[in-house]
């Protein structure tokens, strides 16, 4: 056989495996091709979730496939999946870098986020290749607008139109710094010289519409917003727009008309229903909104999503008791289907706000039975173990939550407390940064990250975040607010006088601006002036306690305690129901000793304000300070059965309790408060001392070691330091060491802890130790409880000593 002959049969092998490989690689390129077809034919209808389908399918079979990745990151940008658009679109310029698709849409992304610096970096290069693209030049225009480079913004606008008649963002992009130029009529000519270009154009119309509204053209406004109803009949938002327009008219009949005829147009549509409701409440009354939200029920009982609209309206309206009994309904008829899952989810934060966490727990329990990933259950979940103080199973709650939904802003906040709470305080800022970094433009997330700052004593870096975000929103009162607090606590008094002001111009009629610049002229030894300041705070708002403690504390200062107590008496007969005026008057009396006089003030904050707890803590502490025990002891009884925080008079009976050598009263006081309010650190840290000191039998032990174990991470060298003394007298001596000696780190020369710590050294092997740090506790010359057993200690420790050392 010649060699030729022998080799044949390898040789047609080799050409048949290469026809199938080919034939493979044909098959799959079909495939994706035909995945992405689809998924365009489904994004030009509108069907998003199955375009995504396809173009993720696409992706699949060919993963560096540029087009597949642009395209999922274009369905995941119009389903508000903003970070997964955009690293779809980085995504796709790493395999592709000058992909021009990708660069203008994750341009534009930047740019809304207001991350200008970036939007630059990607089309500075792609205008070199592309200097005639109409989209490019918008994007560089809008940048020029937020740079206030609006000579170029005009050019770069006038270009883009110029380019591309059609491109709408160019239109609205040149109207736009139009408007910033104080142009408005150039504006107006320019949306409608692009509506009449691009005759199906939705947003230039609602862009025309603000333009109008800020000109004061109510009629135009109308009319726009109208053809916006005939352009798009079946869109619920531009009939709800149309409806605020009347409303904000004072034409409360045509709005009405128009969400009604909005329902008969599209009777499947429930958030013209539930607008209508809103108006109803708003405009006209809930009684009558009750009344047609009622109807709307009866005409579709199975609709369990109005059933859970009464029940927030019936929340809402203060009405509680009405909501769970709705909900109830639904969870009946509906069994363990969704709506039955989310009838419980509502129910049990009900439940949550009138502190029936026992209630609110089993009905979580039966939602993930049922649905162990139910995204509502498992946040409850978390706020519940965080309030209970157990933050790590609050953590592994609320990260189970993120897994499906990375970016949800409430889930982020309540994570970060819970690692805060956890000891993990760079765990608490990342997810804070992570939480702000997702979602730029939300303000108030912002405003959470300084404040996490602030409180993690990195003040410089939150005032930063708060003078961007002041930058950004001018008008924000509550980070003006911040801002001030801050910078005050810095003492960079120029920043804070700057809030200060903003907040004053912002709100002159409120009192926040005219205390803090009152603030600022006391810390400037302007006393008078500061007295002016405070008044006008005052004046402004006289039931905001701030203000008036601030002046009566100036005045009393000042040595003007007559003149602040003559102010006091004409407001308060000036305002006859207000409860602050003769709290703060008590609080002046109690401060120059006069508990009589104080005694008479609190008892008309109390008159005033029956449900207010501080009035009954007031007259309390001046019948105590009155030497009259008995009726102190009565008021807080009394004040605990009618005010909105009964547990805030408990402590202070417990404490009484506690101080008149009734250690039994202050263990009851301290269980009602601890049923009442579990999240009350004080009342659990000061009952489970009081349960391994008094009591000590194996129940309340263990009791005390139950509570206390919420203790074992904190960052409070109190609360610390009694679950190491917990730890001690339950017999863990060894456990408790290590505990206390992270309490003494803290406290060093703390003669109690330096007992409690020579105590368990005693008791766990460390004699020397111990009779180190119980000499220190009792040479400081303190009295504390346990200063005779720790005398004691010290002696049979010494003779131990003693007896151990060899005789010559």
């Amino acid at each position: 056989m010649s060699l030729r002959h022998f080799h044949r049969p390898v040789l047609l092998l080799t050409v048949a495996v290469s026809l199938l490989a080919l034939s493979a690689c044909g098959g799959a390129e079909a495939r994706r091709a035909k995945h992405l077809e689809k998924g365009k034919s489904y994004l030009d209808a509108g069907n998003f979730e199955k375009a995504r389908v396809e173009f993720q399918n696409a992706l699949q079979i060919a993963p560096l496939d540029p087009e597949a990745r642009f395209e999922n990151g274009v369905v995941d940008e119009k389903l508000a999946k903003i970070r997964e658009a955009a690293q779809f679109y980085q995504g796709t310029l790493d395999v592709s870098p000058g992909h021009l698709g990708a660069t203008r849409r994750l341009a534009r992304l930047f740019l809304l986020s207001g991350n200008v610096d970036r939007a630059v970096e990607l089309i500075g290069p792609a205008l070199k290749q592309h200097p005639d693209d109409a989209e490019l030049l918008t994007i560089r225009a809008a940048v020029e607008v937020q740079k206030k480079d609006l000579a170029a913004a005009v050019a770069d606008g006038q270009r883009a139109v110029q380019l591309d008649p059609h491109n709408e963002d160019a239109y609205g992009t040149l109207a736009g710094t139009y408007v910033a130029q104080e142009l408005p009529e150039k504006a107006l000519a320019m949306l409608e010289r692009g509506i009449g270009q691009i005759p199906d154009t939705v947003d230039l119309r609602l862009a025309l519409a603000q333009v109008y509204a800020t000109e004061s053209r109510p009629a135009d406004v109308e009319r726009t917003l109208l053809d916006l109803v005939k352009l798009q009949p079946a869109d619920r938002s531009h009939r709800i727009r149309l409806a605020q327009f009347y409303a904000r008219q004072n034409q409360q009949d045509a709005a009405e008309r128009v969400l009604r005829e909005g329902i008969a147009a599209i009777p499947a549509d429930r958030d013209l229903k539930l607008s209508l409701i809103e108006f109803l409440a708003a405009r006209r009354s809930p009684a009558a909104a009750e009344k047609e939200l009622q109807a709307m029920i009866a005409a579709a009982p199975q609709d369990a999503e109005l059933q859970f609209a009464l029940a927030k309206f019936y929340e809402g309206n203060r009405e509680p008791e009405r909501a769970e009994k709705i909900l109830e309904q639904v969870i009946a008829a509906e069994k363990l289907d969704a709506a039955g899952l989310s009838a419980r989810d509502q129910l049990a934060d009900l439940r949550v706000q009138r502190n029936d966490i026992k209630g609110a727990e089993e009905l979580i329990g039966q939602v993930l039975s049922k649905s162990p990933r139910d995204t509502d259950a498992l946040t409850l979940r978390g706020n519940i173990e965080l309030s209970g103080k157990d933050p790590k199973a609050a953590i592994a709650d609320l990260r189970t939550v993120l897994r499906d939904q990375p970016n949800a802003i409430g889930v982020l906040r309540t994570l970060a407390r819970a690692h805060l709470a956890n000891g993990e305080p760079a765990i608490a800022e990342e997810t804070m940064q992570r939480a702000v970094e997702s979602n730029p433009k939300e303000g108030s997330l912002r405003l959470d990250y300084a404040q996490l700052l602030a409180q993690l004593g990195k003040a410089e870096q939150a005032k930063a975040v708060l003078v961007d975000l002041t930058k950004d929103q001018p008008n924000n009162v509550q980070a003006l607010d911040s801002l001030f607090r801050v910078s005050a606590g810095l003492k960079d008094y120029v920043t804070a006088k700057s809030a200060a002001d903003a907040i004053l111009a912002t709100q002159p009629k409120a009192a926040l601006g005219y205390l803090f610049e009152g603030m600022l002229a006391e810390q400037d030894n302007h006393n008078e002036e500061a007295v002016k300041f405070y008044g006008q705070a005052v004046e402004a708002q006289p039931d905001a306690i701030e203000p008036l403690q601030s002046l009566v504390g100036l005045l009393a200062k000042m040595k003007r305690v007559p003149d602040a107590v003559k102010r006091l008496d004409d407001l308060s007969a000036r305002l006859p129901t207000n409860a602050v005026v003769p709290l703060v008057k008590g609080e002046l009396l109690m401060s120059q000793k006069d508990a009589i006089g104080a005694v008479g003030a609190f008892q008309a904050a109390v008159e005033r304000a029956p449900k207010w707890w501080m009035g009954y803590r007031g007259l309390a502490s001046a019948q105590f300070a009155a030497h009259a025990p008995e009726a102190a002891v009565a008021t807080l009884r009394e004040g605990k059965g009618k005010v909105d925080k009964p547990e805030e008079l408990g402590l202070v009976l417990a404490s009484y309790y506690e101080s008149s050598g009734k250690p039994q009263d202050a263990i009851h006081e301290y269980e009602d408060i601890v049923r009442r309010a579990p999240q009350s650190d004080l009342a659990v840290n000061n009952l489970a001392m009081l349960l391994v000191t008094f009591q000590g039998d194996p129940a309340s032990l263990d009791r005390a070691k139950s509570l206390s174990a919420r203790f074992a991470e904190s960052s409070n060298p109190s609360y610390l330091d009694t679950y190491g003394w917990v730890l001690y007298k339950h017999g863990e001596a060894a456990a408790s060491v290590p505990v206390l000696e992270r309490v003494v780190s803290k406290v060093p020369n703390a003669p109690l802890v330096l007992y409690h710590l020579g105590m368990a050294q005693s008791q766990s092997g460390s004699p020397a130790q111990a009779l180190g740090n119980l000499t220190r506790a009792v040479n400081s010359g303190a009295k504390f409880s346990g200063l005779d057993e720790a005398k004691a200690t010290i002696d049979k420790l010494g003779k131990g000593a003693a007896e151990q050392t060899p005789k010559s």
